[in-house]
Formats: C-alpha cells, structure tokens, sequence
C-alpha cells in the first residue's frame, strides 16, 4: 500500500510542478511579449503629422511656413505658398524661402522650362557665365514683361550692382545649402525636388521619375551646378550648353 501511496503522492507533485512550470512559462512569455511591444513601439512609431499645404496672401506673407522649418521626411509634397504672377495662363505658386524688414525671397514651386545655360562653351575674359546666360536675360525679359501685371512689378525688388542689375534670378549653391540645407551644408533632398510647370510640355526634359533638374548660377569649371532631379546638389555640373536643365526662378518681393 505504501508503493502505491507515494506512487500517487509523485504523480500528484509532479502533475502540479508541470502546471506551476506552465503557469511559469505562460507569465515569462505575455510579460516578454508586453515589454518588447512596448519598448518598440516606442522606438519606431514615429508618427509626424505634416502641415497641409496652404496659400498666403502676400500681405500675410510672414505667416508662411518656411522650408527649413519642415522636417526631412519623406511625405512631405509642397509647402506653404503664395500666388504671383501667371505662367501659361495659371498662377505661380512661390514658396517663400525668408521674410524680414518688408522683403520676401521667394522660389517657384516648379521648374517653368528647360535651357540651356548659354549658346556657346567659353566666355570671354571677364565675362561671367551668369551674366551672360540665357537663363537671366529669359528671366528678366520675356518672363518679366509676360508673367507680372503692373502692379505686380512694382512689388518686385531689383537688385544687384550698376552693371548685374537683376529682377529675377536663381539661386546659387551657397543659398541651395543656406534654404534648402541643416547647418548650411547637407541640403534636403526632398525639399529641392521640385516637378515641371503643371499643363508645359517640355521634350527636353526627362521626366521619367516626375522630378526634374533646375539649374544654380554657380560656375565650376567651366560648368553649371544644378540640382538633381533626385534633389541632389550637383556641384561639378554640366555643360552650359546643355539644354536639358530646367529654370527655377527666384524674386524678392515688398509685402
């Protein structure tokens, strides 16, 4: 009888340590899963909620989000605008890259055309390749007259010295690192991305991936920096004779 006894007695203690180490096993397993869901749902949840896109009237121009107050994400798609001007009879969108003392620089939303730089591969001695390119004289000239009613006109600042003159212009690679960069040297890729004028045809242009590349006005070489359609800046550039390079242009206007 006594065999028999302690035979029940083990299998009773064995029965309840197998359901003490299930009940072990089961807490370690929802306590485990419960903290590492925790601690990565920490980690990698990061959501960020992106402003819509609005347009600023030019008297409230200072109320615009500036470009380098987005984060670098990758859902960002326009930024806060104003309304300036036509082109192919539809408003320009300018996004505004500063504000202060009266003085907005602003940059179209979109690349307008491609051209190229200028018509032929050297300048002469002391020329400069911007002041010679076909990019400022469009800019100033046709684009001006066609783009601005008079009262728009008055509100564009001229700048420049005695012989550079300029209304209109493009940046350079400084101020592409300056507005569109962290600490005025790794650009934002996604914040110079920019697409073709909505409604232009351009067969120059590959728009194969939807983002096109604009031209800076900084010289290297004997060549044009641009940024990439990947929103890249190129520094070492293309040829100026390259006509497959698209216009950006840039204004300072009163507000």
């Amino acid at each position: 009888m006594d065999s028999i006894e302690n035979s029940k007695y083990e299998k009773n203690v064995e029965r309840v340590s197998n359901l003490f180490l299930g009940l072990v096993v089961f807490f370690i397993i929802v306590v485990t899963w419960f903290l590492t869901n925790a601690f990565f749902s920490n980690q990698t949840v990061n959501v960020i909620a992106v402003p819509k896109s609005k347009k600023i009237d030019i008297s409230n121009i200072k109320e615009a989000k500036l470009v380098k107050e987005y984060e670098d994400i990758e859902t960002i798609e326009s930024f806060d605008y104003i309304e300036f001007g036509k082109y192919n009879g539809k408003n320009i969108e300018w996004i505004v890259l500063k504000a202060d003392k009266g003085e907005a620089l602003i940059i179209s939303k979109y690349v307008l055309k491609s051209s190229s730089f200028v018509d032929k591969d050297k300048k002469a001695f002391l020329e400069n390749w911007w002041g010679i390119s076909n990019v400022k004289r469009w800019l100033n000239e046709e684009f001006y007259s066609d783009a601005f009613t008079d009262e728009e006109k008055e509100l564009i600042i001229e700048k420049g010295g005695f012989i550079n003159k300029e209304k209109i212009t493009i940046l350079d690679n400084k101020e592409i690192k300056k507005y569109f960069g962290k600490n005025g040297k790794e650009i934002v890729k996604n914040h110079t991305k920019t697409m073709l004028y909505p409604g232009v045809t351009d067969n120059n242009i590959d728009l194969s991936n939807g983002y096109v590349p604009y031209w800076t006005k900084t010289d290297k070489n004997n060549r044009i920096s641009s940024v990439k359609g990947t929103g890249e800046l190129n520094e070492d550039g293309y040829k100026p004779t390259n006509n497959k390079i698209g216009i950006r242009p840039v204004i300072y206007i009163k507000y």
